[in-house]
């Protein structure tokens, strides 16, 4: 997937949008397939509870993949599902420059920061990884909330200090 710089800061790419809705898989099991949709190499993923015929709960599957991984996150799809069918269709999507940088907060813990380059002069936005601040909280002992806000702020002045 090549992105296209635009102007503004912007970056716009293509990607396929995959739905199924399904009303046997039990809730236990969405979490993980989900996480096999990541795996597979999807962008995002996401269930949705929704009300299907004859009054039957059930989830609405959402998966936002690359192009040309479009074919394996489908395939995920039916493998850890119960579907037996996808609906497919493809966008463009506009997202923000981004990069990453990585925060110290103790010996041997750190945090990966993803940087979100604001179009015109608003700037930058910081934002941790979320498995990353998991870990640094574990390791330090500290919640993850507290965690978090330690890493965005060191993160700020990071960049901050990049642009000198």
């Amino acid at each position: 997937m090549q992105p296209i710089v635009q102007e503004l800061g912007l970056e716009q790419d293509t990607v396929t949008l995959l739905e199924t809705n399904l009303d046997d898989l039990s809730p236990q099991v969405v979490a993980y397939t989900l996480e096999q949709l990541l795996a597979a190499g999807a962008l995002d993923a996401w269930a949705t509870p929704v009300q299907m015929k004859k009054g039957r709960s059930g989830f609405r599957v959402e998966v936002m993949a690359p192009e040309e991984l479009a074919e394996a996150v489908t395939a995920a799809l039916f493998r850890h599902s119960t579907t037996a069918g996808v609906r497919r269709w493809v966008a463009e999507r506009a997202t923000l420059a981004r990069r990453q940088v990585t925060v110290e907060l103790a010996p041997q813990v750190s945090v990966r920061v993803k940087v979100l380059e604001q179009p015109g002069a608003d700037g930058v936005r910081v934002k941790p990884e979320y498995e990353d601040v998991l870990a640094a909280a574990r390791a330090l002992g500290r919640p993850p909330l507290e965690v978090a806000r330690v890493a965005q702020r060191d993160a700020e002045a990071l960049v901050a200090k990049s642009k000198e």
